[in-house]
């Protein structure tokens, strides 16, 4: 087996990593007919919806200050689950807009969630992993689409293309967790130890 020089295996493992990957296997089956490379874009993809879901809980603990936890799950429906248990805001898109007051210029960061369709579709890609996919569907090799029971690769690759976009759409904000303001705003009630007492609901001494 041959060494590398750094004694180590390079392999991204970020979402946004497996998103590539798919992709990049999705255009080999669509520009060399490579079957395989359709069944390795399905395992990219999968790969890639749950290092999302991972780094949004990360994010969600981290927010909460609560300490990471080991999680043995894959299921994408089940880890959303989780996410949206330790932040029921999670599931919603959030943009936070920051504008300077000196130079009015403005910023926009964004949260983008894994949608429960992106979970379903997380789901429907294991099919496409095990022998059942092949024993299920008998005209698998056409090159075409059949309504019905039967599925081709092309129908496959709806699938893969279809997971692939909403990934898309939940890796393009920069923010893993919707923002938390409640701390903030605590802290500027609090009253400030350099600050005077006032007695009295009218500010009278």
């Amino acid at each position: 087996m041959p060494e590398t020089d750094s004694g180590i295996y390079q392999h991204g493992i970020s979402s946004h990593a497996f998103l590539q990957r798919a992709r990049t296997a999705l255009s080999a089956f669509d520009a060399e007919s490579r079957v395989d490379a359709l069944f390795n874009a399905a395992l990219e993809l999968r790969f890639g919806i749950e290092a999302r879901l991972y780094e949004y809980i990360g994010g969600a603990l981290s927010t909460l200050h609560q300490p990471a936890r080991r999680i043995k799950d894959y299921s994408a429906t089940r880890l959303l689950a989780v996410l949206t248990e330790l932040d029921p805001h999670a599931g919603g898109r959030v943009a936070l807009r920051i504008t300077s007051d000196q130079t009015g210029h403005a910023t926009e960061l964004h949260y983008t969630p894994v949608t429960k369709e992106l979970a379903a579709v997380h789901g429907k890609l294991g099919g496409l992993l095990h022998y059942t996919y092949f024993a299920n569907n008998e005209m698998w090799y056409f090159r075409r689409r059949f309504d019905g029971a039967g599925q081709t690769l092309l129908n496959a690759r709806d699938l893969v293309q279809q997971g692939i976009e909403q990934l898309a759409q939940a890796t393009a904000g920069s923010l893993l967790a919707p923002p938390r303001f409640t701390e903030v705003v605590a802290a500027l009630n609090e009253p400030s130890a350099s600050s005077p007492a006032v007695d009295g609901a009218d500010g009278a001494a």
